[in-house]
């Protein structure tokens, strides 16, 4: 099963850099994200961690847990954002909190090369709520899973 997010996120964080040897220096752009999803998306990370994670009545089980962090760094994503798609994209850095009603705040960091335009817009919507897309590039080698 690969990873895939389609829905509203806060855009909790943006950072620019320069990456490359130092005749090439191309910009990158690592974003972080914050989403309300259901806790069936923790499936991803492990069998049973909705299980541990909540009670049967959909209640946070350990009230007092801190984020469980997840050390994955999925390569050659497709992130569709702003109505523009961008492939290479690296997803890293996930974090989950359980919440009430079986939903889990999972937090993400999107790293890719951003078209010099988005940049701005991006920091226009800086702890807004977006759309944002994450599927893996090569789906069609996805033998017997639904796309």
């Amino acid at each position: 099963m690969k990873f895939r997010f389609n829905n509203k996120a806060t855009l909790a964080h943006i950072n620019t850099r320069k990456e490359g040897d130092e005749n090439n220096k191309e910009l990158a752009l690592d974003l972080k994200f914050t989403s309300r999803v259901n806790s069936e998306i923790l499936t991803f990370f492990g069998d049973g961690l909705g299980e541990f994670l909540f009670l049967p009545d959909g209640e946070p089980r350990y009230k007092l847990m801190d984020d469980v962090g997840f050390s994955y760094e999925l390569k050659s994503y497709v992130l569709t954002l702003m109505e523009q798609e961008y492939y290479g994209v690296t997803v890293k850095k996930f974090k989950a909190s359980a919440v009430a009603g079986g939903m889990v705040d999972l937090t993400f960091s999107i790293s890719f090369k951003p078209t010099s335009a988005i940049v701005a817009t991006l920091a226009e919507f800086l702890d807004e709520m977006i759309d944002v897309s994450l599927a893996p590039a090569d789906r069609e080698l996805e033998f017997g899973e639904a796309a």
